[in-house]
């Protein structure tokens, strides 16, 4: 079976054959989308994304496609998700502050029953803009999260990671610094305990994506201490 997320439209199509077993939309009358998608070991489908452009949206699906519930948080986006073996749903993404205008990166843990349990933000100033793109959990639930900040507003922009224990209390967060831009989007853990980066290094600028060569960093989950940086480009951003 494979899953499959297009917009905020929800499928699950048979691998043998292709036929679609069931397809969902979920919105209303604005513009909704949906980011990313986990399944939990019972087989329940979590999706996450944003609502009429300015709300953070996470729905609860069953295996037969009924939305167990919907969650909707003014002022931002939800990036990706990854779901325990507790039931617990992690949520990464960003929060607008609705009256500086500036976005942190936000944590969202929500229990199997759709109750939210914490939300963190990290940020670096009312001048700066932060967001997480990536999550990933240990076996302990510990959270693993990587992004972007402007870094209070400079020129060029820092990835960021950081990890969260499973009651939300932050353990550390560093960047991957560079002279040009760098962006972390993805973010994994072993069961050896190193993390792995993924994300864009390069250009100019403190938006997101003026980026041109792809990074690769490991470093230890325990203290986010670096083990490598590797890079790999071409001749296209």
């Amino acid at each position: 079976i494979s899953l499959g997320l297009v917009g905020s439209e929800m499928c699950i199509r048979d691998s043998y054959n292709g036929t679609v077993q069931w397809k969902k939309l979920l919105g209303g009358t604005s513009d909704d989308r949906g980011n990313g998608v986990a399944i939990s070991s019972a087989g329940d489908l979590y999706v996450v994304g944003t609502s009429s452009s300015t709300y953070m949206q996470a729905a609860k699906y069953n295996s037969s496609g009924v939305v167990q519930w919907q969650k909707r948080i003014n002022n931002g986006n939800f990036q990706e998700a990854v779901v325990g073996a507790s039931g617990n749903v992690y949520i990464c993404g960003g929060y607008t502050n609705p009256t500086t205008t500036y976005t942190n990166a936000c944590v969202v843990k929500i229990d199997s029953s759709g109750t939210v349990q914490w939300t963190k933000l990290l940020g670096f100033g009312a001048s700066s803009t932060e967001r997480f793109y990536g999550v990933a959990l240990d076996s302990s639930e510990n959270v693993y999260v990587a992004g972007f900040s402007t870094n209070g507003g400079a020129t060029s922009g820092l990835a960021i990671i950081a990890k969260y224990n499973s009651s939300g209390t932050i353990q550390w967060q560093r960047t991957i610094t560079s002279s040009l831009q760098t962006t972390g989007y993805g973010i994994a853990v072993s069961p050896s305990g190193y993390l792995y980066v993924v994300g864009g290094q390069g250009g100019t600028g403190g938006g997101v994506g003026s980026t041109n060569v792809t990074f690769l960093v490991k470093c230890n989950s325990s203290d986010g201490t670096y083990v490598w940086h590797r890079t790999l480009s071409d001749t296209s951003t």
